[in-house]
């Protein structure tokens, strides 16, 4: 699917760092036998390796982009029946507390399905993947299948409908919910199809080879070697932080204020993100002053170009005022025009706020954030 497209060198780099990943695992597991892999280790390993867009920062259904596949990543220890977690639903549970039986779990389907369709027009990935590392004793196997939406016509509930975890079939997969936890899981094999191992040859001392290598290397010299760029980051919410609410006549449904004149309606495309006066107090210069035009990398690779605007300098608009809401409104959340956005809407995604970066050269790029960010950010 992927793996045995990539050209020879990506791929023998890939393995290498996954050798010299799983080499270290007496550093941060007790198993003698399988080798250890953390899971944000393994994200940051496939997409140095391939050259794929690392999407973890936004938290949505798949981990990396590469030629327009999105590729959700997954590490676990093989196990005859294997389920792995696939989705968390937290925030969205108490929306769900009176639902039982087969309306729970096709409310649930449906959020996943949502989630999954939300990374697809947010990245504009035209397919899924799931690229699996499964840690064995002596070392790593890897898998691929494919990600899709559950089929809810197909649901039959299998197990446990009146207890916290529900399992249930479709017709091309197996799932339990864990009510207590939140969590979705999925059945990965065992009819997964092995394509590759990687013997793993673990290091019998590796605090001592660190110790080795911190006395033999000028560490100093290494240190931040990265982009050599620092980053600053705000959060902005969707929505309005006093309400918790997306208001009807402004923010991201400003298109449904009255018109400048009467009888002329705003265009439907016509909105802005909101700009707290927090955000402003505590990341003074973070923005070019009001007015004044700057470029934005989206996710997906889109650039924009915006300026803050209104008073108090409150808003995030595009320029021209129609382009974010065109990207965002109708490419990413796929509603109608003139269909209000609503923050239950944002809940189902989980997403509810933007981060916007900015490194020393002044480039910014904005991620979409899951729910609670905004208000994480300001340490409420």
């Amino acid at each position: 699917m992927f793996l045995n497209q990539q050209n020879k060198a990506d791929r023998d780099r890939y393995f290498d760092l996954l050798k010299a990943m799983g080499s270290l695992s007496r550093l941060f597991s007790d198993n003698e036998r399988a080798p250890y892999l953390y899971y944000r280790a393994h994200e940051n390993i496939f997409c140095k390796a391939f050259g794929a867009e690392n999407l973890s920062r936004s938290d949505c259904a798949i981990d990396a982009l590469k030629g327009g596949l999105g590729i959700g990543l997954k590490t676990f220890i093989r196990k005859r029946s294997q389920f792995e977690k696939v989705a968390e639903f937290n925030k969205l549970m108490p929306e769900y507390a009176e639902l039982k039986g087969l309306k729970f779990v096709e409310a649930i389907a449906r959020a996943r399905n949502a989630r999954i369709g939300f990374a697809d027009n947010a990245f504009r990935s035209k397919a899924n993947i799931y690229h699996c590392v499964s840690r064995r004793p002596g070392g790593f196997d890897i898998y691929e299948t494919e990600m899709r939406p559950i089929d809810i016509d197909s649901i039959v509930i299998s197990g446990g409908a009146g207890t916290p975890n529900i399992s249930f079939n479709t017709s091309d997969g197996e799932y339990k919910f864990n009510r207590s936890k939140s969590t979705l899981f999925q059945k990965f094999g065992p009819g997964l199809s092995k394509i590759e191992s990687v013997d793993i040859h673990l290091v019998e001392d590796p605090y001592q080879l660190a110790l080795d290598f911190y006395s033999q290397y000028d560490l100093e010299g290494l240190v931040g070697g990265g982009s050599g760029h620092t980053v600053n980051r705000v959060v902005l919410p969707m929505y309005s932080p006093r309400t918790k609410q997306v208001h009807e006549r402004s923010g991201l449904n400003q298109w449904n204020a009255a018109g400048r004149r009467p009888g002329q309606p705003r265009h439907p495309d016509e909105v802005y993100i909101p700009i707290p006066k927090r955000v402003h107090e505590e990341h003074r210069g973070f923005f070019p002053p009001r007015d004044q035009s700057f470029s934005i990398l989206l996710p997906g690779g889109k650039r924009l170009k915006v300026k803050v605007c209104q008073e108090n300098d409150k808003a995030l608009m595009s320029d021209p005022n129609k382009d974010l809401g065109h990207w965002l409104l109708r490419e990413v959340l796929k509603l109608r025009p003139r269909e209000l956005l609503t923050y239950e809407r944002l809940l189902l995604l989980n997403i509810d706020s933007v981060s916007i970066e900015k490194d020393d050269t002044g480039n910014y790029r904005m991620d979409f954030q899951p729910v609670g960010s905004y208000e994480e950010s300001m340490g409420a």
